[in-house]
């Protein structure tokens, strides 16, 4: 708990307290948007293979729940992010509580009452700083680029459970793309098509 000042100083150390105050708070709403800067990437949820299918595929089986896993490490932080949020909005409450108004004295607003509420106030803004500072940090040193590996070292066939997993995984990727691709093409030939009827209305008529 912080020592009692003074009565003559009691104003002016407030005031400094204030200020400090002020400052980390900013920098905690600093750290949170960093944090949300640096969020884990995650896949788009429509896109993982649903149950039935990964259920006959053990290679699809891995590719959902490894899409699944980015998904939930994403929302965690999303939501670590969101708690942060809102407490900050909170505290930015209890801070404008000790607003002084225009016409108050300040002798008689910083009472004895009043610091020892401030120090309830700064005691949950420097632990909710200290948060956002340690999830922005975790998120950056994630997302920095990773030192390269070593040259790989060369061995035997790797085991069949393996092979088969690479496969499986490599033909739905393939198959999903193909499909990409196919959708493409429609979409062009559709476009070229109506571009076509619109340059020739009579001929578009016509047939």
């Amino acid at each position: 708990k912080t020592v009692a000042p003074r009565p003559e100083e009691r104003v002016p150390e407030a005031l400094r307290r204030m200020e400090r105050l002020h400052t980390r708070f900013m920098r905690g709403v600093y750290a949170v948007r960093q944090a949300r800067e640096h969020l884990p990437a995650a896949p788009d949820p429509d896109l993982v293979p649903d149950e039935a299918s990964a259920a006959k595929d053990e290679g699809l089986a891995g590719v959902r729940t490894r899409m699944l896993a980015r998904i939930a490490a994403r929302r965690e932080k999303e939501d670590a992010c969101a708690a942060l949020d809102a407490e900050s909005s909170l505290l930015d409450a209890r801070m404008s509580a000790f607003a002084l108004p225009d016409d108050v004295d300040p002798e008689a607003f910083w009472t004895e009452e009043r610091l020892t509420e401030l120090d309830g106030l700064q005691a949950d803004l420097l632990r909710w700083e200290e948060a956002a500072a340690t999830l922005a940090e975790q998120l950056r040193t994630a997302a920095a680029p990773k030192a390269p590996l070593p040259p790989p070292i060369r061995m035997a066939a790797p085991p069949e459970e393996l092979r088969r997993e690479h496969s499986a995984e490599a033909q739905w990727e393939a198959h999903f793309q193909d499909l990409m691709d196919e959708v493409r093409e429609q979409r062009i030939r559709e476009d070229a098509e109506r571009a076509a009827a619109e340059a020739d209305p009579k001929d578009s008529a016509g047939q």
